[in-house]
């Protein structure tokens, strides 16, 4: 009787945690959903173990980070951006792009929007600590700027 007890006991406390009025923050995890409802996600902590300079001047699609190769899908590695940053020497926009062939010319997907940048402005997201942005297997890290101006910066990565 006491085993019975104890399990409605846990089974009670465990709905009551887990259910979307009740929803708690867990270090490291979220709720796949809106309102705290949904699965819980528990992603482990990435650390950036590489970094790779953006030095682009000229008009259109130019790669940063190359895809590991690999003889399939199951080989290949993603790219797990952990911070990136750039500035302009001019008036351009850029956006942060995945895809793969030569300068992301296959299969392109924008990572994100075009930033409107003026000459010694700039934009910057993470730490080298977390993910900030994710490429999937198989594909490169592009940048893609509306002119011919410099822009300059560095990424944070890890790739496996």
């Amino acid at each position: 009787m006491k085993k019975l007890f104890a399990f409605a006991v846990a089974a009670i406390i465990a709905a009551t945690m887990f259910s979307p009025a009740h929803a708690q923050p867990v270090a490291g995890c979220f709720r796949d959903g809106s309102g705290g409802g949904g699965a819980l996600n528990c992603l482990p902590a990435i650390q950036a173990a590489k970094s790779a300079a953006i030095s682009v001047s000229t008009s259109g699609t130019i790669e940063i980070i190359a895809a590991i190769p690999a003889t399939s899908i199951a080989e290949a590695r993603a790219i797990y951006l952990t911070s990136f940053n750039f500035m302009s020497a001019g008036t351009v926009n850029a956006t942060l792009v995945y895809g793969t062939g030569t300068n992301c010319g296959t299969g392109q997907v924008a990572l994100t929007g075009a930033y409107p940048l003026v000459a010694q402005a700039g934009v910057s997201s993470g730490n080298g600590m977390g993910l900030v942005l994710f490429i999937p297997k198989g594909n490169a890290l592009c940048i893609t700027i509306s002119g011919s101006i410099q822009v300059s910066g560095s990424v944070s990565y890890a790739q496996f």
